[in-house]
């Protein structure tokens, strides 16, 4: 549930803080939402968290914001692909997750918004400058492994 709760509020920060940059006629944001994962009832359920989290802001599907929704079914070869599609839809802002979604995601669309979740070490696997200054086109979240305790300690006294 955390993740959904992840994906949700960094989806919806993203959208309102472009979406502040535009004033007057209310505009219809094209939203990319790029699953690593297959259409599965957890991974819809991670998409339909976040779309009611831009509901909650204010977002309403057809009115103001539309969605381009892709399922890469857990195969990273599909990724490039369906980042070049999504970039042809013209959207506003791509939301995804995962290290190898979001690393595909930055080498494809340079000129779009990424905003990315649940990624290992953001600044150490290149994908942002610094977690102050990301740099480029990409933010989100980011949570530390160093390869030290990528296991679970041994807690087992001798």
């Amino acid at each position: 549930m955390r993740r959904r709760q992840l994906l949700s509020g960094l989806g919806g920060v993203a959208l309102s803080l472009y979406g502040s940059r535009v004033r007057g006629a209310e505009k219809l944001f094209r939203v990319g939402y790029l699953d690593p994962a297959s259409k599965a009832p957890i991974s819809e359920g991670n998409f339909d968290e976040f779309r009611k989290a831009l509901i909650a802001l204010g977002y309403e599907d057809g009115r103001n914001v539309a969605f381009e929704v892709r399922w890469a079914n857990g195969n990273p070869s599909l990724y490039a692909s369906l980042c070049a599609e999504l970039a042809a839809a013209r959207i506003d802002v791509l939301v995804t997750h995962s290290t190898w979604g979001a690393s595909i995601a930055k080498r494809q669309v340079s000129a779009i918004p990424i905003v990315v979740a649940l990624v290992q070490d953001a600044v150490g696997n290149g994908l942002v400058q610094s977690l102050a200054h990301p740099g480029e086109n990409i933010t989100g979240s980011s949570f530390f492994f160093p390869a030290a305790f990528t296991q679970p300690p041994n807690l087992v006294s001798r």
